[in-house]
């Protein structure tokens, strides 16, 4: 395993990636998830480095807009070690203690990554030149990767670099090996930052424009609005029916009864249809919460639980809770209890005959965080960044039942109400969804 590393060994580079952020703003934008990969990475300095500088440079919208920081290293010692973001005291220097306390605790000889930040972070083990372990890229942070390297492996790590990055991504390399490739990349700004050639964040919209997708996105939601209308016609007509039946006044007692259930039951049908048409005008947009309180996750989360008890008995799925006790946050009520049914009733559909669905809660600096995970085949790595789309489907959901909008409308609520949410694949299988939001202020600990 290699040692010796420290938090902020390269301020060249991270300086660069504050610059980029600063000079090139169009290129992040509220609601986009901000991928970055920091390959040999080591035992994990490196990518925690990138993200708390990323954190600053992004100033007030480190809250609108998703961080999502990828370390890999061919050692899996190293990056065992990293996923622990435990480091000794030796570690911490330099400019890393002017971000102890915010980013980072010192505790006795020891340095701990604190979860906030850890939060942000995923490491795996991953070797050059091995096929990149991640797609759509907005930037690549290279120290002295590429220095050591011959012409040809040089070379290669670049293809793969230029494949790994979105169309408008970067690639900061401080050694600027990106030089001997202009095919792939072009200088931009001062400093050893590069734009992946075939877009970059000063040409490029600002947002991903791929007209398949789009093309599938609006034939689903032509085939949801063509539902809704065929949906709201049957109702209405046995309503209009039932109505002038007994107008006519031709009914027994027994008779009236029955047309009024019929009115009874199909009003309540149609109202339900109509508040999907209301989701429609939620989902996609943060919702404001309209009287943000303290709210316990614990009771919530049991509340949601118990409530999705007998579907998940009938089909043998156990749902485990495990919450910090006395765990709030500031959130509306309903809207959460919403959000988190949601996300629940998600993890079970997709969850096999027989499995299980883990609930945890814990606090993390000013946050707390609640993951849910569930034990099914999980989501297509080309799937994770659009699972919150309105009407995005991904193709292991096509075979069952929903409208592509149940994601859509708790990523409006969470964000109504200050927080943050992301998927992914957990390492042992299965999705799993994490929900950040922000403590309530008098429950707040130090970690």
């Amino acid at each position: 395993m290699r040692t010796g590393t420290h938090f902020f060994s390269d301020a060249v580079a991270l300086e660069l990636l504050q610059r980029l952020v600063r000079e090139e703003p169009d290129a992040w934008s509220p609601g986009r998830p901000l991928r970055v990969w920091v390959p040999q990475c080591s035992t994990g300095q490196d990518a925690y480095s990138v993200a708390i500088r990323l954190i600053e440079a992004l100033g007030s919208r480190w809250r609108e807009i998703p961080v999502r920081v990828f370390g890999t290293d061919p050692d899996e010692d190293s990056v065992s070690q990293a996923r622990a973001g435990r480091y000794s005291s030796r570690a911490c220097q330099g400019g890393a203690r002017e971000n102890l306390g915010r980013f980072l605790i010192l505790e006795s000889d020891e340095i701990k990554v604190r979860p906030s930040v850890r939060s942000v972070c995923r490491f795996v083990r991953h070797a050059l030149p091995e096929p990149p372990p991640f797609s759509r890229l907005n930037l690549i942070v290279c120290r002295d990767t590429l220095a050591s390297m011959t012409a040809d492996e040089r070379a290669a790590a670049l293809r793969l670099f230029h494949r790994a990055l979105a169309p408008e991504g970067f690639l900061l390399d401080q050694t600027g090996g990106a030089v001997a490739a202009p095919e792939l990349f072009h200088p931009v700004g001062s400093g050893r930052a590069y734009a992946a050639r075939g877009g970059s964040a000063a040409s490029a919209p600002p947002v991903d424009v791929r007209p398949r997708e789009s093309a599938r996105r609006e034939k689903e939601r032509d085939a949801f609005v063509d539902d809704v209308v065929h949906e709201l016609r049957s109702p209405l007509a046995l309503i209009r029916g039932s109505a002038e039946t007994l107008l006519r006044g031709v009914c027994g007692t027994r008779t009236t009864r029955t047309y009024l259930g019929f009115i009874e039951s199909h009003a309540q049908r149609m109202a339900r249809l109509v508040d999907r048409l209301l989701d429609l005008s939620v989902a996609g947009s943060p919702k404001a919460a309209s009287a943000p309180v303290p709210v316990s996750l614990s009771d919530v989360l049991w509340e949601a639980a118990s409530t999705f008890a007998p579907a998940a008995n009938r089909r043998r799925l156990s749902i485990k809770i495990d919450v910090a006790p006395g765990l709030t946050v500031l959130a509306d009520r309903a809207d959460l209890g919403r959000a988190f049914g949601n996300l629940l009733d998600n993890a079970l559909k997709f969850t096999p005959r027989g499995g299980k669905v883990f609930i945890s809660g814990a606090a993390a600096g000013a946050e707390a965080i609640v993951s849910i995970r569930d034990t099914g085949r999980g989501i297509a790595p080309g799937d994770l960044s659009r699972v919150f789309e309105r009407f995005f489907r991904a193709e292991g959901a096509l075979r069952t039942k929903g409208t592509g909008l149940g994601l859509a409308i708790v990523r409006g609520i969470v964000e109504g109400a200050h927080g943050r949410i992301w998927a992914e694949n957990a390492p042992a299988g299965g999705a799993v969804f994490h929900v950040a939001l922000p403590r309530a202020p008098e429950h707040r600990t130090h970690d």
